[in-house]
């Protein structure tokens, strides 16, 4: 039964296909030594990371806002067994010893998805996350425009991630760099403050809106008046007219009839 469980978890894992790092799909590519390529791209505020390297343990990939060090470091580290049974974790590094996963450390596993092969030699991995994950406690936030620290490292032989690297390093890189428009914006994109941009600009929308129509309702008020004085200045010439008119014809009435009476005596 247990080597039946075994095997079913060695299925499980080994089920995914392997990952097709096509160089010309990434935006960016790093060749840290003769030995291992680093290739990311960023797209709708995630970002995707593979290495490439021509070994057969484990693989690392990290990130500091605060230079090269292992202390409080964000770290992706993957591994591919002989019988092909793949391994893709997030961790978090407090000091220079095996870091623990998040989730050991009140964080979470952040990566959306995650690959791995081994092939003639080469081991690659890739994985994808988002560029903020929200998990503050055990990753690190790639702001737009920010120069992070890129470290890596690697296993010559043993997938074994207790056994100490073999060769690493580590790099400066803006990874998700700001076009000549966007660095123009008040805000990098993707930051959450850009909706409370957004939304002062809709704001300041509708308030002209308002305003505009504020004004074409006074514009409205005023013909409406002039037009209420014209019919006023015209009921008062018709009521003038009406009253005068039987005034008239009474006197011219009253006239003919002293006359007729007269003319009898």
């Amino acid at each position: 039964l247990l080597l039946l469980c075994a095997w079913l978890a060695a299925l499980s894992h080994a089920a995914l296909p392997p990952p097709d790092i096509d160089p010309d799909y990434y935006q960016n590519k790093k060749e840290v030594n003769s030995d291992l390529t680093i290739y990311w791209s960023v797209s709708n505020l995630n970002i995707e990371v593979a290495l490439a390297c021509k070994c057969t343990g484990w693989l690392g990939w990290g990130l500091s806002d605060h230079g090269s060090t292992m202390v409080d470091v964000d770290m992706v580290i993957g591994r591919v067994g002989r019988t092909g049974i793949m391994e893709v974790k997030d961790y978090w590094s407090t000091a220079y010893q095996t870091p623990q996963v998040d989730s050991a450390q009140g964080g979470f596993q952040s990566l959306i998805s995650y690959n791995g092969q081994r092939k003639d030699g080469v081991t690659s991995i890739k994985f994808t996350r988002k560029m903020d994950t929200t998990d503050s406690k055990t990753d690190v936030k790639i702001v737009p425009g920010q120069k992070l620290t890129v470290l890596w490292a690697y296993n010559w032989d043993s997938d074994d991630i207790n056994e100490k690297h073999t060769v690493f390093g580590a790099f400066d890189a803006i990874l998700f760099p700001l076009t000549e428009a966007e660095l123009a914006r008040p805000l990098a994109v993707g930051n959450n403050n850009d909706k409370d941009v957004d939304i002062d600009e809709d704001e300041e929308k509708l308030n002209d809106e308002e305003e505009e129509e504020e004004e074409e309702e006074e514009d409205d008020g005023d013909v409406m008046d002039e037009d209420f004085e014209n019919e006023g200045q015209g009921f008062s010439f018709l009521s003038v007219l009406l009253l005068a008119v039987p005034v008239v014809c009474g006197a011219l009435i009253y006239r003919n009839y002293a006359k007729g009476n007269r003319r009898r005596f």
